[in-house]
C-alpha cells in the first residue's frame, strides 16, 4: 500500500515530498510562477 500524500499541491510540498512522489510516478502538474528550493520548507515560501 502506498503512503498517503499530505498534499498534491506542488507549491505546498517540500523537496523531499516531491522526490518521493516522482519515484512512484513521472507525471506532475507544475503551476506557472516561481518555484524555488528551500530545503525542508514548502516550495512556495
Amino acid at each position: 500500500m502506498s503512503e498517503k500524500m499530505r498534499t498534491r499541491c506542488l507549491p505546498s510540498m517540500t523537496n523531499g515530498e516531491v522526490e518521493k512522489y516522482l519515484k512512484r510516478s513521472d507525471i506532475i502538474i507544475i503551476p506557472v510562477g516561481v518555484a524555488e528550493t528551500h530545503g525542508m520548507y514548502p516550495l512556495d515560501c
